[in-house]
């Protein structure tokens, strides 16, 4: 990965991590009109982290509790990988989702799977790490 950066699992900081997402992907070729969808996705992802992958601590920030985002792009095409060290979550072993889930949960993994050209899911020791690859118009 070529750049990257790691804060704390809150959702205050899925604004910066959005912020450095779209700099990064423009700069690589992906256009920014195309950023509105791809900075959804990565805030399903966050929001779902946050929420899902450490136990509640009170309205505390856990230190140890951190998102790392690192991104490549390069013509037109962008590779995301986010970790974290959170409980277990394979994305891809959940329910596909859709639009009879309104209301019923699991609509962000859908939007990120519809959004993203590929999502890569895999445990590494405490770390859950999810790869998501996402190509512009330009580059299909």
């Amino acid at each position: 990965m070529s750049a990257s950066i790691e804060r704390p699992a809150s959702l205050d900081c899925i604004e910066e991590f959005k912020a450095f997402l779209k700099s990064e992907a423009v700069a690589g070729g992906v256009p920014e009109i195309e950023m509105g969808r791809v900075a959804l996705a990565l805030e399903e992802v966050l929001t779902n982290i946050v929420y899902y992958a450490y136990p509640k601590a009170e309205g505390r920030i856990n230190p140890r509790h951190t998102i790392q985002l690192a991104c490549k792009a390069s013509d037109g095409q962008l590779l995301m990988r986010i970790v974290d060290r959170g409980k277990p979550f394979n994305v891809l072993a959940s329910s596909s989702g859709g639009l009879d889930m309104l209301g019923g949960g699991g609509m962000g993994i859908y939007l990120v799977r519809k959004i993203m050209d590929k999502v890569q899911y895999e445990r590494i020791g405490d770390f859950n790490v999810l790869r998501l690859l996402y190509k512009s118009k330009a580059a299909r």
